[in-house]
């Protein structure tokens, strides 16, 4: 009777011993499975929406540049490519306005200021070389090619340096690295035309806006 009481508190202390052992080998063994600790890290942290390259993408033109056109909704350009907050200002003393959005495999960007009102773009710029011209001119091209390009230009003093643009380009200006010291007559008389800016100097920015600048023979 000894031996059988003894015999049944073994198994009874083993089955213990066994269950102890898978709980431990359930809790400490097996991590969490490495899927849905991605899928959480995406779920948290979404990864930015590019506009894609398309034709007319890479366009600087008197309507826009890229998918980024005047007078466009953000709720229509939303649909192509996300549109994000942009803590830039415009001018100094003007509100926090700006938006962004992102094009191409190289995520080229291009700033944009928006009409609160109507919840529409006033205002695109941009400083990468992705986007050109139909006659090839963007940044880090000359003043002498978009001359040769798109025809008389004129001119005033800008941000950094002289801004100019073209009378075929309606409401395109670039900012070169022109500066009126450097010029002949300290830039005078830019608004006529730019004759004086020299061809060498280098384009640095685009902006597109719907109000162009004046360019008068």
């Amino acid at each position: 009777m000894t031996l059988m009481i003894g015999a049944v508190a073994a198994v009874a202390c083993n089955r213990v011993d066994s269950t102890q052992n898978a709980a431990d080998t359930a809790v400490v063994g097996v991590p969490a499975a490495p899927e849905s600790v991605t899928a959480h890290s995406q779920a948290s942290h979404p990864l930015p929406q590019v506009c894609p390259r398309r034709p007319g993408s890479t366009l600087i033109t008197a309507k826009g540049i890229g998918p980024a056109q005047v007078g466009m909704s953000l709720a229509d350009l939303n649909k192509l490519c996300a549109v994000r907050d942009s803590a830039l200002r415009e001018d100094e003393g003007q509100p926090s306005n700006g938006r962004a959005i992102s094009v191409g495999e190289g995520s080229a960007p291009i700033l944009l200021f928006v009409d609160e009102a109507k919840q529409a773009i006033r205002t695109a710029t941009s400083s990468d070389p992705f986007f050109r011209t139909t006659g090839g001119v963007g940044i880090g091209a000359t003043v002498g090619e978009l001359r040769k390009s798109h025809g008389r230009l004129c001119g005033d003093l800008g941000p950094t340096g002289i801004d100019v643009w073209a009378a075929s380009l309606p409401g395109v200006v670039f900012g070169t690295t022109a500066y009126p010291p450097k010029m002949p007559g300290g830039g005078s008389g830019l608004k006529r035309d730019a004759r004086a800016v020299p061809d060498s100097a280098q384009i640095t920015t685009v902006a597109v806006s719907a109000t162009p600048r004046p360019c008068p023979r």
